[in-house]
């Protein structure tokens, strides 16, 4: 079976190790994080692995895993380079998806093969993910000989490997940050709109759930187009133009984001030519 290290013990680096251990897919060697303790809670997480005091000491290996900070990847990079702990063929990737396998390039100067591979999936609970990652894209970019290998042994994890152009990464990442994060953002909007309208917050989570819930789960069956309702999709100019005055009185940043937002949806409704005008007088020249 070939050999993993793994670089940075936080969520990331656990899920996978456990997973590629556990499936038998790669022998996790050595472990190695910015403090001992985390790689100690990695080692009995994943139930494998030897934890090394710094990066001189771990051995050789066929695949050498950076689940490190973005802001870090450049100097591990630059550290492994110079230490050389990797065999000819070894295969050098990070889990980042902001940062591409070109912040790896001083390994390849030393023979190894680089490549990036991001999960499109919240790590926050590795305990339950580790049983629950089957069907979990990871987009891969680099060498193609390393993305190809990388694509096969991800796949074997129950992932869906996507091949993604280098030059693309970044606006992948994004989307990511659209579906997730500002997924948090447009929920705490709703909820800070609900206090102002003398709503209890935990009282606007019960709120909203059955309608967040049966959103998306719409969303994910027929697609956004398909599972849009609300006064845009119906064309009711005038709900949107009280709801953009009550946003003005209370939070004209908040306002700001309502018009942006629906300034996307227009395009996905269907509409009478005299409505689209009135909704581009309205969002698109204010």
């Amino acid at each position: 079976m070939k050999t993993l290290n793994i670089i940075g013990c936080g969520d990331v680096g656990k899920t996978f190790g456990y997973l590629f251990q556990h499936q038998n897919i790669l022998n996790v060697q050595g472990l190695f994080s910015r403090t001992k303790s985390s790689a100690q809670k990695a080692q009995v997480f994943i139930g494998a692995g030897t934890v090394f005091d710094s990066l001189d000491d771990m051995p050789s290996t066929d695949f050498i895993m950076l689940s490190v900070s973005d802001s870090s990847i450049d100097e591990v990079a630059k550290q492994l380079a110079e230490i050389k702990n990797f065999n000819k063929n070894t295969v050098v990737f990070h889990c980042s998806g902001i940062m591409t396998s070109e912040n790896l390039a001083p390994c390849t100067e030393k023979g190894a093969r680089i490549a990036s591979c991001h999960p499109m999936q919240n790590f926050s609970n590795p305990d339950d993910l580790v049983h629950h990652f089957s069907g979990v894209h990871c987009a891969i970019e680099g060498d193609t000989s390393a993305v190809e290998e990388l694509s096969a042994l991800f796949n074997q994890i129950g992932a869906i490997a996507e091949k993604i152009a280098t030059d693309k990464y970044s606006l992948y990442h994004a989307a990511g940050v659209f579906a997730c994060n500002y997924m948090n953002a447009i929920s705490e909007v709703a909820l800070q709109s609900l206090e102002e309208a003398g709503i209890k917050r935990d009282n606007g989570l019960q709120l909203l759930k059955p309608l967040m819930s049966y959103t998306l789960d719409s969303i994910l069956k027929n697609g956004p187009k398909k599972a849009l309702s609300g006064p845009v999709s119906r064309g009711e100019v005038d709900t949107v133009k009280k709801h953009i005055a009550a946003l003005d009185d209370w939070d004209q940043e908040y306002s700001k984001l309502y018009r942006q937002l629906a300034k996307v949806l227009v395009p996905m409704s269907s509409f009478d030519e005299t409505t689209k005008d009135e909704f581009e007088q309205l969002l698109f020249n204010t």
